[in-house]
This record gives structure tokens, C-alpha cells and sequence, in this order.
């Protein structure tokens, strides 16, 4: 999404009574009241615990930028209600979702201001909020380049601690997007080549029959279409006869159908068969420690309402299947 001025927005008064319509730039500079939708993602392990997922805004946005925030999130524009703004899942993350599988948690208001690009912004955003329960990890989602830089997921009942103060950070893992000159490499030289990066990371398809490990310890295969070969950090991805999907101990998967292409989202260990190119192995497989002061500065009233809300999805999808 481009942040052009041709964008608008409908505007309200503080009793949130319409007042007409305004450019995004002219919204944000001014400060009028808008609308917008969130869109929290959250799943069930096998352990039957919920794991929230949020992004981390791209450094490109006009407020906010690399903060991390809502799993999806995007303004209305003129005209558009909720359930219109449902596009924002597939057009982040490559999720197509049908409003009516939304679960609502409630309306929320919400007043910030900061810089970004040499500019000073005022924000005030009234907030459509959902849940949704996917059963997709991170590694599957397909990550929009211009609004999202990574997905991580963590555990619910860590991060609710982490916003109420009671814990300083905590672990989450993920994919962000891999930047080429970041060191991560991938080989597809006629099948038989293989490339590393500066920073270790590296994956090839040696005629479908070779191994590439990566010194942290990720690796990739694609094995005459029936090896599937494992990291020690659990995380795997084959080729299977070039049109099967393997998947990893942390159900993770990631391939090429008959070497064309890379398929779903593509990590920094991933091979395709046939040498086909691999310009598009955009991203890596990543682990961070988050901080509350990390996120999107709001009320931690929003973020711990929202973040039970999430848990109790999950908690009644387990009561359901049981």
C-alpha cells in the first residue's frame, strides 16, 4: 500500500459524528479522527497452548515504522466498513478469510502521536477489533514487503505477563523479510551448485541429492523427491519427486513444485529442484527477544484485553474438539 495523498479517509468529530473526508497525509498531519480495523491472529499448539501472532511494521510506514503490532491491521477508506477492510490478511499476509469467521472482540479508541521520515504525526484511530484462529505458524504466511518486515508468534500467557509487568521480554520466533545483502544466499546452479552467504546461512539442490546445513543449524534437501532432512533447530523442507510438500518437526514446510518455483513462503533453508531461480528466497527464519516498549505505544489495557480475548479463543476451540 502506497501512502499518496490520492488515499482518503472519512473523518469524525470526537462524538465520532462524520465530518466529511481527508487525504491520509492531511489525516495524519491534522490528527483527525478515522476508522480502522485490527485483526489479531492466534494458535493452538500441540500442547493445546495459544500462541499470539504480531508483526513488525516495515521501517517504510508513515507511523510506527518497525514498532511491532497486530498481526493485520489497516485504515478504512471513503466508503469502507470492517468488513471490507478484511482484504488487509491477504493482502499482509497472504490469508484469505471471510469476515463472517471473525470473531469481534469490540471498538476501541485510540490517541498517539510521534516522527517518522523527518515528519511529525498525530494519530487518532477509531479501532474495529478481531480474532481469529489459524492453524498456520509463521513460516507459512506469505509476508507483504511494503507494511510488514517479520511475523513472530509467542505464548499467550508470556506475553500477558510481559504487559502487565510482570515479565521483562520475552521469546518469540518467526520469519522477517532477508534483505540480500543481509549474507543469506541460496544456490540453484543448474541443480548443482551450491551458495553461502557471509553470514553462514546457505541451501542448495546439488541434482536434487545434496545436503546444505547452515551454522545455525538449518538445513534443506531436496533428495530425488524422498529425503526430508532436518536442523537442529527442528525446522526442515524438501522436495518430494518435485511436486510433494515436506514438512518439518514444527510443521513448517517449504518446496518447489518440479524446481518451477518456490512455493508458500520461501526461508533463508530452502532449495528448488531443477535450478530454477530463486530471486524470490526473501525470507528467513528468525528468533527475538521482544519487549513490551517494543510495541506499538498504546494503552497495556488494549493489549492484555485483547491478548485474553485471544487466549479464550483458543482455550473454547479445545473444548469444542474434546
Amino acid at each position: 500500500m502506497s501512502y499518496q495523498t490520492t488515499e482518503r479517509f472519512d473523518i469524525y468529530d470526537e462524538a465520532g459524528h462524520p465530518i466529511g473526508t481527508e487525504t491520509r497525509e492531511e489525516v495524519h498531519t491534522v490528527g483527525h479522527w478515522h476508522r480502522t480495523f485490527h485483526c489479531w491472529l492466534v494458535r493452538r499448539d500441540r500442547e493445546g497452548r495459544a500462541r499470539i501472532l504480531f508483526q513488525r511494521r516495515s521501517e517504510r510506514k508513515d507511523t510506527n515504522p518497525g514498532c511491532y503490532d497486530i498481526t493485520a491491521a489497516g485504515h478504512l477508506t471513503v466508503g469502507e466498513t470492517p468488513a471490507d477492510a478484511v482484504r488487509e490478511l491477504e493482502e499482509e499476509l497472504g490469508l484469505s478469510v471471510r469476515f463472517e469467521e471473525l470473531v469481534p472482540y469490540g471498538v476501541v479508541r485510540e490517541e498517539g502521536s510521534g516522527e517518522a521520515g523527518g515528519r511529525t504525526y498525530i494519530d487518532r484511530e477509531i479501532s474495529d477489533v478481531f480474532g481469529y484462529v489459524t492453524d498456520w505458524p509463521p513460516g507459512r504466511f506469505r509476508l507483504q514487503e511494503e507494511e510488514v518486515a517479520g511475523l513472530y508468534e509467542a505464548d499467550a500467557d508470556r506475553l500477558i505477563a510481559m504487559m502487565e509487568g510482570d515479565e521483562e521480554s520475552v521469546e518469540a520466533e518467526g520469519v522477517e523479510l532477508a534483505a540480500e545483502s543481509g549474507g543469506v544466499a541460496w544456490g540453484a546452479a543448474g541443480g548443482d551448485e551450491l551458495a553461502a552467504g557471509s553470514g553462514g546461512e546457505a541451501c542448495g539442490v546439488a541434482g536434487g541429492v545434496e545436503l546444505a546445513v547452515g551454522s545455525d543449524g538449518v538445513a534443506s534437501v531436496a533428495a530425488g523427491g524422498d529425503e526430508l532432512a532436518a536442523g537442529s533447530g527442528g525446522v526442515a523442507c524438501g522436495v518430494a519427486g518435485g511436486d510433494e510438500l515436506a514438512a518439518g518437526s514444527d510443521g513448517v514446510a517449504w518446496g518447489a513444485a518440479g524446481g518451477a518455483g518456490l512455493a508458500g513462503s520461501v526461508v533463508e533453508a530452502s532449495g528448488a529442484a531443477g535450478g530454477a531461480g530463486l530471486e524470490e528466497c526473501r525470507v528467513r527464519v528468525s528468533a527475538v527477544t521482544v519487549l513490551a516498549s517494543e510495541f506499538v505505544p498504546r494503552d497495556r489495557a488494549y493489549y492484555i484485553g485483547v491478548m485474553r480475548f485471544l487466549r479464550s479463543l483458543v482455550a473454547e476451540e479445545g473444548d469444542v474438539s474434546l
